[in-house]
């Protein structure tokens, strides 16, 4: 897995947020068994690492961000959002879309 890093820029912190939600939701619908919910919460180490409760690692945040995760009732969808520590800026992913936006 690669290490996170520090992006300098806005632009960069964005993209690597962007990149971030991207690989987070591949990983997590390459894990998902078809029909089954998905988890009911993600964690987040101390090193940004983003997991399921299993254990298994999905992908690191970039440094100084926040990650959130919130499943529907129904467990069919979710959405990730991940957020700039220092500007606030942040992107989402939605399942129901399957689009990475910017917030």
């Amino acid at each position: 897995m690669p290490l996170a890093t520090t992006p300098r820029s806005p632009e960069e912190i964005r993209a690597a947020m962007q990149m971030a939600a991207g690989t987070i939701s591949f990983v997590l619908k390459n894990l998902r068994t078809p029909g089954q919910p998905w988890p009911a919460e993600l964690l987040i180490s101390a090193d940004n690492m983003v997991s399921t409760p299993e254990g298994q690692a999905l992908f690191q945040i970039p440094v100084g961000t926040t990650g959130g995760y919130a499943r529907s009732t129904s467990g069919e969808n979710y959405r990730l959002t991940i957020t700039d520590d220092s500007s606030g800026a942040g992107v989402t992913f939605d399942s129901a879309t399957g689009l990475v936006t910017n917030n």
